[in-house]
């Protein structure tokens, strides 16, 4: 009995190490997932700027040139 238990508890134990691992690289994951909305997020934000300021050009030449 004492070897069946022993051989449980290892299990148990091995199992706990491994939802620990998998709860830390989904935690990893997520942090990279968040990361990279926020980089896109910002590259958007600059790619607006540059339309808005290439139309506000565009519109200044367009007033010159009549």
């Amino acid at each position: 009995m004492s070897n069946l238990h022993r051989r449980n508890g290892f299990i148990l134990v091995e199992s706990m190490f491994c939802l620990l691992s998998l709860s830390a690289v989904s935690l990893a994951l997520a942090q990279t997932i968040i990361s990279g909305e926020k980089s896109v997020q910002i590259s958007q934000d600059k790619l607006v700027e540059a339309r808005q300021e290439n139309l506000q050009l565009k519109e200044r030449v367009a007033a010159n040139e009549t």
